[in-house]
């Protein structure tokens, strides 16, 4: 008589839900691993490039405008911030 190959498995002791559980358990080691390599070195220099709306006007800080408002706030230093209730909070 000619057994099946399924036969044997489950006589060996090794069933379906047996054989995902080791995939899985061999996937989560394996995922482990890859997560404990060393960081990359920081790479130094390069350029940040930033789209804008519209080109900025001035420096001023007196003449604001749309589009240089974010230069504004990054270049120059507010006395005051405000908190997330809209409380006065010393900027420097």
């Amino acid at each position: 008589m000619i057994r099946s190959r399924s036969h044997d498995a489950r006589r060996a002791g090794l069933d379906r839900r047996a054989f995902l559980r080791q995939v899985g358990v061999g996937a989560f080691a394996g995922a482990g691993i890859l997560a404990a390599r060393p960081a990359r070195a920081k790479k130094k220099g390069g350029s940040l490039t930033v789209g804008m709306p519209n080109d900025w006007n001035t420096f001023d800080p007196h003449n604001l405008s749309f589009a240089n408002f974010t230069l504004q706030q990054n270049l120059y230093d507010t006395l005051i911030r405000y908190d997330q209730s809209l409380k006065p909070l010393p900027g420097l």
